[in-house]
């Protein structure tokens, strides 16, 4: 075993502990979307754990972030 072989080990560890950790920091998906209290359909809850607003919501949220930039 070499050094490129330790440092490609040592990066797929710290690669599954980060997302292992962003896992566990999702938390689970709200049944009502946060900004307009719709409720969150179950497929979309499926697709996105952790997901806090409906699809229009989300999109607004979006859009309103790109055009701060």
């Amino acid at each position: 075993m070499d050094f490129a072989d330790n440092s490609q080990r040592w990066i797929d560890a710290e690669g599954a502990e980060t997302l292992r950790r962003a896992r566990m920091d999702i938390g689970r998906s709200l049944v009502r979307c946060e900004d307009c209290f719709q409720t969150i359909p179950d497929k979309r809850r499926s697709a996105y754990p952790g997901v806090r607003k409906c699809v229009s919501c989300q999109e607004a949220s979006e859009k309103d972030a790109m055009e701060r930039f």
